[in-house]
């Protein structure tokens, strides 16, 4: 089944809400119940590191907005207002979670088809094919996203290697085994802000396990960039949080 993003009719909404609450006016304890969870999923959401980069933008500053004035209007005892601009965040914030799901299944799924069809490219060697690298200029590049790399909780990403991201980078291994003189740039990139170097640690976690494959030191530049470069993805041009593998002196 094909998942689509679809607003909800927001006057339909308004109009439930308004009839509802004029109907069976509140008590400040319940106002606050339904202001506190709206700023709960709106928290959760923005903590989500999966999700963050997808989050649709016109759907959520508007939830955000409304999180805002229905906290200022509780602080105001204004309840019944209050609790109907918490509502109306809620439903904004839970469709944008949704739609923040389809377009992360969906740039996976564009991923890995992706990568597919480099597999199949004639343009670069055999062995480099079967890394997935693209000839750039002199060099020969490859990315590989934080999902496919380390593993991940809901809120956070623990710079940990998957077990299965042994597999892409055996690939990677063959390259540099395939050709004893080339050298290969190691560079973490970050979504957001590079806290801590968050984005050379990461750089450092990976070339730890070409280390541990007998790969020399000499060969590999490890490198830390933060959020300073943008890429072309699905979603247009995005900073993305990758490590990225630019091997040089193939001939």
């Amino acid at each position: 089944m094909k998942i689509t993003e679809q607003k909800i009719p927001w006057l339909v909404i308004t109009a439930v809400l308004l009839f509802a609450i004029q109907a069976y006016p509140l008590t400040k304890e319940e106002s606050d119940t339904i202001v506190s969870e709206a700023e709960s999923l709106m928290k959760k959401l923005k903590l989500d590191r999966e999700l963050s980069q997808f989050i649709p933008c016109d759907i959520f500053t508007p939830a955000v907005l409304d999180v805002n004035r229905a906290r200022n209007l509780l602080d105001n005892r204004k309840y019944d207002d209050a609790a109907y601009y918490g509502t109306a965040a809620a439903v904004r914030l839970m469709t944008a979670r949704i739609a923040a799901q389809a377009r992360l299944a969906r740039h996976q799924r564009l991923t890995i088809m992706s990568e597919q069809r480099a597999l199949k490219k004639e343009s670069v060697p055999d062995v480099t094919r079967g890394a997935v690298f693209q000839k750039k200029g002199d060099v020969f590049r490859s990315q590989l996203y934080d999902w496919q790399l380390f593993i991940s909780s809901k809120y956070h990403i623990v710079y940990k290697l998957k077990p299965e991201a042994g597999v892409r980078l055996d690939r990677i291994i063959a390259v540099l085994q395939a050709y004893p003189d080339c050298s290969m740039k190691i560079v973490g990139h970050t979504e957001n802000q590079d806290c801590g170097g968050c984005s050379r640690n990461k750089a450092e976690i990976v070339a730890k396990y070409f280390y541990e494959k007998k790969i020399s030191p000499s060969r590999i530049e490890i490198i830390g960039l933060g959020n300073k470069e943008v890429i072309e993805t699905h979603l247009g041009y995005r900073r993305v949080s990758r490590v990225e593998f630019i091997i040089s002196g193939i001939r």
